[in-house]
């Protein structure tokens, strides 16, 4: 290569120069790098490019005939690129400076250029860094999309979670609650409450007690189904919102399955513990129009009734 060529090279590094007849002299490095199994110098030009503009001047020679002109001009062969370039006669030739105009972004990504393929005043380096700050921008857009909605997920579950327990609050409890009704939805309210368990907390001290209320959850856990619901409302009581169950007799069954589990004795921070829960059971299956007001006051009479009746036990509400 003739080093006349490399002040070209370097300033307009997708520059082609070619002799009267339009046979390629010389083509830059970033030219060539769009054709690259292209043999480039003795080529004929027309047979790589088609002119589009202007359409009267579709060779060199009537090209030359102007002291410079502005063209428009596609690669014949697949991909067919289109150019931009301003051509100006150059000794016994002509020496075109081309570049991408708006096609830019997607001749970059398709033959895989780069900042360093343009000269430093091409506006396609602009693009290029504009792009790169967008994919940025974007990528940090995302992470922090992902962390608020990271943070929202926690913040709503932490909203609806009771700390000590891990099971569902009161909040979450009566939303539950408000769901199966709004789509009549059968379900079994079953209300617990811990017996006895004050003098736990007052002689063995609330870490114990507060172990044996992780207790009481996780035996919840286990003796309900997936499908079920079970909440801590505050204290020693709990709620399980039985979804469909088959009848009065399966939710009083499953009621009495969980204080009989309760009644086993369970060693809790070095103490056994003998527990009981009084347990009342209210049913939607018993109501026209069930509501939370109610389906509460008739499974916290019921419970209290278990607790008049001498605890640890199970009793239904009445049917209406």
């Amino acid at each position: 290569m003739s080093d006349r060529f490399l002040i070209f090279d370097r300033l307009c590094p997708m520059h082609l120069i070619t002799d009267r007849k339009g046979y390629v002299i010389h083509v830059g490095p970033t030219l060539r790098k769009l054709r690259p199994d292209l043999d480039w110098i003795g080529a004929n030009s027309t047979e790589i490019f088609s002119v589009i503009r202007p359409r009267l001047r579709t060779t060199i020679e009537q090209l030359l005939a102007g002291n410079c002109v502005r063209m428009q001009f596609a690669f014949k062969g697949e991909p067919r690129t289109k150019f931009k370039a301003f051509a100006v006669p150059f000794e016994d030739g002509l020496i075109a400076d081309l570049s991408f105009g708006i096609e830019a972004a997607a001749a970059v990504q398709q033959y895989g250029l780069n900042a360093g393929d343009f000269s430093y005043t091409d506006l396609t380096t602009e693009l290029l860094y504009l792009q790169e700050a967008k994919t940025l921008m974007m990528e940090e857009l995302f992470k922090s999309n992902r962390r608020l909605y990271g943070d929202k997920i926690a913040a709503e579950a932490e909203a609806t979670t009771d700390a000590l327990t891990g099971l569902k609050n009161r909040r979450a409890m009566n939303a539950e609650l408000a769901r199966m009704i709004e789509e009549r939805t059968d379900f079994a309210l079953i209300y617990l409450d811990l017996d006895h368990f004050k003098s736990v907390n007052d002689t063995l001290g609330h870490n114990v007690g507060d172990a044996a209320l992780r207790h009481a959850a996780e035996t919840l856990q286990q003796e309900t189904r997936r499908k079920d619901i079970a909440a801590r409302i505050g204290g020693d009581e709990f709620i399980v919102l039985m979804r469909e169950p088959e009848s009065a007799q399966a939710a009083e069954s499953l009621a009495a399955r969980i204080g009989e589990a309760l009644t086993r004795p369970v060693t809790v921070e070095g103490q056994v513990l003998n527990l009981s829960t009084s347990i009342g059971v209210s049913l939607s299956a018993n109501h026209a129009r069930p509501s939370i007001k109610r389906m509460l006051e008739e499974a916290d009479a019921a419970l209290y009734r278990s607790k008049n009746a001498g605890r640890a036990r199970v009793t239904l509400a009445s049917s209406t």
